[in-house]
Formats: structure tokens, C-alpha cells, sequence
């Protein structure tokens, strides 16, 4: 029997389980809500739709990615923030999860959740004041690439009208399932459980403490080794993953040469100039000296490959020339690769001078300053940080309304 009474929410949901980047574990297990702020309820002029898909990592971190009421009326547009599961809840693949359903798959949970948060958008954000055939997907950092995944999901470009992608990953799961479960054989070692019983006795601090702290993530504010560890939270399960991104996106453009737009969307992708930065990595040294930073680069897989003198030629041997290179090796350089060469898509990238809030202004466009512009919360005081935020608006407000960027 459906519940037929009034629920008055005026507060966000509980947060899914999840590391926190110091390794603090919050959140409940019972947590797949969604979040809707609307202006108002018409609905003979409903207002674009705008899914905010937010996470530092897929083992978790509170996004910035929030929405806010009064925002919402000043942009007229409706955001959602669907929860989804992260870390082991959200994406672990083994065998004895596996065998215990028919057909025989696991992982990809996380991702399941927001299909069925769009679906729940499509059935009934009308009634919030939503345009359900105008549905806007942004997704921040981590947020971004599960984001990016979703969109080679078999017929799930029926769920949303276009995607802004910031700072996504460029990593994609091209293991099979068969692999990856092998893979995952140390989470069975550490939880001791050899069967799915047993993983659903045991308690939900117990599954957190059984994931290994190299599946957490590598250090991705530093410039790459060699030996570094790489991990992809997702898979190919053959439920909703069937083939590599890069796979899919080739046959969606060919299905658009041919004429079937439909399959098609538009995507824009985004990064900021500094998205290397972090405060960790600011307090590793009272003074970046240029010894220091030229140590650094020379300790990297740069400096084994010997082209620490080029890359000095590009980038001067400070703070902001380090976390630049850092931004480029990790995020930027990849992401053209593959919005130019891979899908033809428009790229932006926030710049320092503007992109640097707070009241001195830091120079650095650091990973989340063109989120917060995007959503009224990037911390403008001077000229130039207030016309940073200003134009990245209109760029993606325009975009959100008439389905293509300005000009």
C-alpha cells in the first residue's frame, strides 16, 4: 500500500557512507534521497532542470555541489542532488555478490542510483516545478566521471537533455568483470567473508574497515610515478557498462553522422588552471623554493623520463607553476585529448587571476572555484573575481536554457 500523507522536508537528506579525505568515516547506509529546490510550482511554465552530481572521490567527500533556494529563484531553474552510494557500497564487484543473482553481475551500484533518480526526475519533477524534457547533468570531480560513465549507458540519454562535466577523470574501467572480481579478492581476505551471508551479517563499519587503503585513492595533488597504483571504483559489468567509454562515445558520434541525434547529447567539459591545489599540498613546505619544486618534478616519472629541463621552459619553478604542471599532467591535458580529439566537445578552463577567491585573492583556480561560480558560492570581492563569476554563469546558465553555449 503507497503512503498517502504529507512529508514536510526542509533540510537535506543523510549523507551516504563514505571516507572523508582525513579517513573520518561518516554517513548512514539508508540514504538514497534526492534533494529538490524549486523557486516555485507552475505547471504551465515549468523551469529547466539542473542534477547536481558531486563527490571528491567515488570513496567519498562532500561536494560543494549544493544547492541553494535562494539561488534557485534567482537562476529559475530547479536543482536535484540525488545521493548515491560510494566506496565499497557503491561499486564493489566480487564473485559471491556475483553468483547470488541471476544474471550473474555486481559493481556499478553508485551508478545505478542515479539512473533511478533520473527516471524518478522524469516521472515527477513536473510536479516541482520541473521541465523533465530539459534535464542539465553536472557533475563535479568525481561526481563527474560517474557522470561521464552514465552517458554511454545502454538508452540512458532518454534520462537527461545535456552534461557539463568539471574536472572529471579521465580513467574508465576496460577490465571484464571476471578481472576485476579477482582484483577485489583482498576485500574478501580483510572482511573474512567467503560468501554473501556473511557480508550481509557483518556490520557496516566492519565492510568500511575491510576496504584497502590503496583502493582510496592515489595522491592525485602530486605530479605521477612510475609505480603509481591506479584503480577505477567502476566496472565493466555487463549490466550497465558493456563496453569502454571511448567505445561507446565513438558509436554515439557515428549515430549522429548518420542522423540519429537523439543518441547524441551535448557534453562541455571544464577544469580550472589550478585544480592541483590543495592545502595539503601548500603546507608541505613553509617556502616553495625553486630547489624544492625542481626536487619534486625531478622525483616524478618526469624526471625519469629526463624532461624536467622542458618542462621548466613552460612552467616557472614556484607554488603556482608546480600545482599548474600538476593540473596539467592529471586533468587538463587528458581532458582535450578527449573532448577535442575523442568527442568534438567545447572545453573551458578557469583561469587564476579571477578564478582566486577570498578577500587577498590567491591567484589559484583551484578545483572547486568553478563550481562554487556556477552556483553563487565562490567567494568574490574584487573586480575581476566578481567578472570570473559573472561570465562562467551566463557561459552555463545559457547553455542550461538553450541546450548550447553563446555564440
Amino acid at each position: 500500500m503507497c503512503w498517502n500523507g504529507t512529508l514536510e522536508v526542509h533540510e537535506p537528506g543523510p549523507l551516504c557512507l563514505q571516507f572523508l579525505e582525513n579517513g573520518t568515516i561518516i554517513g548512514d547506509e539508508d540514504c538514497l534521497t534526492l534533494d529538490v529546490v524549486t523557486p516555485h510550482v507552475r505547471y504551465d511554465s515549468p523551469l529547466p532542470v539542473v542534477v547536481l552530481i558531486g563527490a571528491n572521490t567515488l570513496a567519498g567527500g562532500i561536494s560543494p555541489a549544493q544547492p541553494s533556494a535562494m539561488y534557485a529563484r534567482t537562476k529559475e531553474v530547479v536543482f536535484v542532488r540525488p545521493n548515491f552510494r560510494l566506496g565499497s557500497f557503491g561499486f564493489l564487484a566480487l564473485d559471491i555478490l556475483s553468483n547470488s543473482k541471476y544474471p550473474p553481475t555486481s559493481g556499478n551500484y553508485g551508478l545505478s542510483d542515479l539512473l533511478v533518480a533520473l527516471k524518478w526526475i522524469q516521472n515527477n519533477i513536473k510536479h516541482f516545478g520541473g521541465d523533465p524534457d530539459s534535464v542539465t547533468l553536472l557533475g563535479h570531480r568525481a561526481g563527474a566521471t560517474l557522470t561521464a560513465a552514465l552517458t554511454t549507458v545502454l538508452n540512458a540519454h532518454k534520462l537527461y537533455s545535456r552534461v557539463w562535466l568539471s574536472s572529471p577523470s579521465v580513467i574508465f574501467p576496460g577490465k571484464p568483470l571476471e578481472q576485476t572480481q579477482k582484483s577485489n579478492e583482498q576485500f574478501k581476505q580483510i572482511s573474512k567473508c567467503n560468501d554473501v551471508d556473511c557480508l550481509r551479517r557483518i556490520s557496516q563499519l566492519e565492510i568500511l574497515s575491510a576496504t584497502p587503503d590503496t583502493w582510496l585513492g592515489s595522491d592525485v595533488s602530486t605530479l605521477p610515478t612510475s609505480d603509481e597504483f591506479k584503480r577505477s571504483w567502476l566496472v565493466l559489468d555487463g549490466q550497465y557498462l558493456r563496453t569502454h567509454a571511448y567505445e561507446r562515445w565513438d558509436a554515439q558520434k557515428e549515430a549522429k553522422n548518420i542522423g540519429n541525434e537523439k543518441m547524441f547529447k551535448p557534453i562541455v567539459f571544464g577544469t580550472t588552471q589550478h585544480s592541483g591545489h590543495t592545502e595539503l599540498l601548500r603546507m608541505k613546505h613553509l617556502n616553495w623554493t625553486a630547489e624544492i619544486v625542481e626536487k619534486m618534478v625531478n622525483e616524478s616519472y618526469l624526471g625519469e623520463k629526463n624532461l624536467t629541463e622542458d618542462v621548466f621552459k613552460i612552467f616557472n619553478k614556484s607554488y603556482s607553476g608546480l600545482v599548474e604542471l600538476i593540473s596539467s599532467v592529471r586533468t587538463l591535458c587528458p581532458l582535450v585529448s578527449l573532448a577535442r580529439m575523442r568527442l568534438s566537445a567545447p572545453l573551458y578552463v578557469a583561469l587564476g587571476a579571477g578564478a582566486g577567491g577570498g578577500a587577498m585573492g590567491s591567484g589559484l583556480a583551484d578545483i572547486d572555484s568553478d563550481i562554487q561560480a556556477i552556483l553563487g558560492t565562490f567567494d568574490s570581492v574584487m573586480p575581476e573575481q566578481r567578472r570570473f563569476m559573472a561570465a562562467i554563469q551566463q557561459l552555463f546558465y545559457y547553455y542550461v536554457w538553450n541546450g548550447k553555449l553563446p555564440g
